[in-house]
C-alpha cells in the first residue's frame, strides 16, 4: 500500500468497528494501491453511526468500496432484505456485517435496525442515500429516521473519482427535520465530491 495509505491506517481509532481477514486485507489494499486511490480527512472517534456513502452513480462504486473496506480493515454493517439470510448463507451474511430487515414494511426498517444499533458495542451501517444509481434530485431520508431513532450521528464518506479518493467528510448530528436534513446532505455531496458518472449526481 503507498506511504499515504499507510500513514492513513496507522490512525486508524479504537472505536472504529473493525473485522480482519488477512488474505483478503492484502490482496484489496494491493488492489485499491495499484487502482490510485487513496484515503482523505480523518476516520472520526465514534463507535456508532450511521454512515452515508455518496454519490452513488455506478456500480463501479460497490467495487471501490470493498476495496476500500478491506484496505481498512473495517466491519461495514449494511442492510439487506431477510428472505437473503438462509442456510447455508445466514451465518456468513451476519458475520460481514448483514442486518435482515422487512423491507415490505418500510415503517418497520427504522425500528429494526435501530434495535441492532442499539444492541452493539461498536457498529457502523452504510447507506447509499440516493437508493438508485440514476439522478436524484434529493436523498431519500431513511438514513435521517434511523440515526435520530438510535440516537447516533450520520458519518459522510465521499466518492472523489476525479482524484481518486475515499473522504472521510464530516460528521452531523441528526435533526428533527428529516427532509430538510436530508436535502441539506443531498447538496453537501453533491457540491462536495464526483462521482463516477458525475451526470447523475
Amino acid at each position: 500500500m503507498s506511504d499515504h495509505n499507510n500513514n492513513f491506517c496507522q490512525h486508524i481509532p479504537d472505536t472504529m468497528p473493525r473485522m480482519y481477514w488477512p488474505v483478503l486485507d492484502r490482496l484489496f489494499g494491493y488492489v485499491f494501491k495499484k487502482m490510485g486511490w487513496s484515503f482523505e480527512g480523518e476516520i472520526p472517534k465514534v463507535k456508532k453511526a450511521i454512515v452515508i456513502l455518496a454519490p452513488h452513480t455506478s456500480n463501479w462504486d460497490f467495487f471501490i468500496a470493498m476495496l476500500a473496506k478491506f484496505s481498512l480493515q473495517l466491519k461495514a454493517s449494511y442492510i439487506m432484505k431477510q428472505e437473503a439470510f438462509f442456510w447455508p448463507f445466514k451465518s456468513l451474511l451476519m458475520t460481514v456485517g448483514g442486518i435482515p430487515v422487512d423491507r415490505s414494511q418500510p415503517a418497520r426498517v427504522v425500528n429494526q435496525v435501530a434495535r441492532k444499533i442499539a444492541e452493539e458495542d461498536s457498529i457502523w451501517v452504510v447507506i447509499t442515500p440516493e437508493g438508485t444509481r440514476k439522478k436524484v434530485t434529493k436523498f431519500k431520508t431513511g438514513f435521517v429516521r434511523i440515526a435520530r431513532t438510535a440516537g447516533v450521528p450520520i458519518l459522510v464518506i465521499g466518492f472523489d473519482y476525479s482524484r481518486k479518493k475515499i473522504i472521510f467528510s464530516k460528521v452531523v448530528e441528526p435533526g428533527e427535520d428529516y427532509e430538510e436534513e436530508a436535502q441539506s446532505l443531498y447538496q453537501y455531496c453533491r457540491e462536495s465530491f464526483v462521482g463516477c458518472r458525475p451526470e447523475h449526481q
